[in-house]
């Protein structure tokens, strides 16, 4: 077997359509390694891509998860952390991140959703990635993670500099600032971790010690960074999907129930995080193929979600396909912490694009699409015939389930 390749991870995530060059690689080279970002091999397939990703034993992420690596002195708990410490950081959270503890942030959802797409709906023109699905997060995030009101406009700000192509170093470097002046405040005058997140976090205990500065600072900031790729990135690419699958939208329009069924298939279609990395802990063998201790494995996500050993043609965008296992959050321990509110703001956002820019229309020449871990889209121009505010007092309408 030929387990030499050229396939260039950042190049394929920028593409609108790289579903036949996975089906290449998948076939041809379904475990395949490549020089690039200083050496890796690649999973291709949906069988191989669960089975390491629910064995962190072998496929560690604790080195890390970039390819190449971000490189970070500390990594990011609990996504770089393996078991047993990674239950320890993840499940005092469980409660706040379960479809009852993000349903009761359906109302600020809805808010947000309103006010981002009355800023622009008198326009007859918007960029949604940048005014609609790159700054819902940067809206909703903070009043999640108990940020103050008087500080949610830098979080706006600094998430959408983040979003940017190449990000913003000067950005992230701001928000490690902030959080670990947060933690100092919430040591001195920590508040009621049954509705503050930050002093839940406080509460943590690793190994019968207390989480420290440094932890508490990286799994803020990890929660910040990671809310925003799926809802920024997979709100943008479904969004771009709709508006060119007329069918689509069409289907969404007659029945909007239909739309917590749309968001899952979208989301194993455009697959917004691409892939992931880990690092071998011993020999393995995968299809007849020797990887040694050490090397960094790339589980490719968006090529085991286009598999179809487990999904009927799955260039095909169906919204009735059932079962629907796909990886748009990721597998095994590691699976996306925060799933269910990513699901939400999508729901909500394609909802009210639905109901409020029915006809919104791709100004093509002026998309901008950039490829990493993310199929990131840093401007999606749209026009749409002028609508009118609803202002704060609008009621929501949307279902409240994740």
């Amino acid at each position: 077997m030929n387990v030499r390749h050229s396939y260039d991870h950042i190049a394929i995530a920028a593409m609108e359509d790289p579903f036949e060059l996975l089906s290449e690689a998948r076939t041809e080279c379904p475990v395949a390694h490549t020089d690039q970002y200083g050496g890796h091999w690649t999973l291709f397939t949906y069988e191989d891509v669960a089975t390491a990703a629910r064995n962190p034993a072998v496929f560690s992420s604790n080195h890390g998860l970039g390819i190449p690596d971000h490189g970070f002195p500390v990594r990011m708990p609990p996504i770089e952390i393996d078991p047993p410490q990674h239950i320890q950081f993840r499940a005092p959270l469980l409660h706040r991140f379960s479809p009852i503890g993000v349903g009761a942030f359906g109302d600020e959802i809805h808010r947000a959703v309103t006010e981002l797409i009355d800023g622009f709906i008198e326009n007859g023109s918007a960029d949604l990635a940048r005014d609609l699905a790159g700054a819902l997060p940067g809206a909703v995030i903070p009043h999640f993670l108990s940020i103050p009101a008087e500080d949610r406009d830098k979080f706006r700000d600094w998430a959408v500099r983040q979003m940017q192509v190449a990000g913003d170093l000067e950005a992230t470097g701001d928000m490690f600032e902030y959080f670990f002046e947060m933690y100092d405040d919430r040591m001195a005058r920590p508040q009621d971790p049954l509705v503050d997140l930050p002093s839940l976090m406080l509460t943590i205990s690793i190994d019968d010690r207390s989480i420290l500065p440094e932890e508490f600072t990286c799994m803020m900031a990890m929660l910040v960074i990671a809310g925003m790729d799926t809802t920024a990135n997979g709100g943008a690419n479904m969004l771009q999907v709709l508006a060119r699958r007329q069918e689509l939208r069409r289907e969404l329009t007659d029945d909007l129930s239909r739309i917590p069924k749309a968001v899952e298939e979208l989301l194993r279609f455009v697959t917004p995080v691409a892939l992931e990395g880990r690092v071998i802990t011993q020999d393995v063998e995968i299809r007849g193929v020797s990887i040694p201790a050490g090397e960094r494995v790339a589980l490719n996500w968006l090529a085991a979600n286009h598999d179809p050993a487990e999904f009927a043609d799955p260039e095909r965008i169906s919204f009735d396909r059932s079962p629907n296992r796909h990886f748009g959050f990721g597998a095994g321990p590691h699976r996306c912490l925060g799933a269910h509110l990513a699901r939400l703001e999508l729901q909500v956002m394609i909802e009210e694009v639905l109901k409020r820019l029915p006809d919104y229309e791709l100004v093509d020449d002026g998309i901008v699409r950039y490829g990493g871990m993310s199929r990131g889209i840093s401007a999606l121009p749209v026009k749409f015939n002028v609508g009118h505010r609803l202002g704060k007092t609008a009621t929501p309408t949307s279902r409240e389930s994740a």
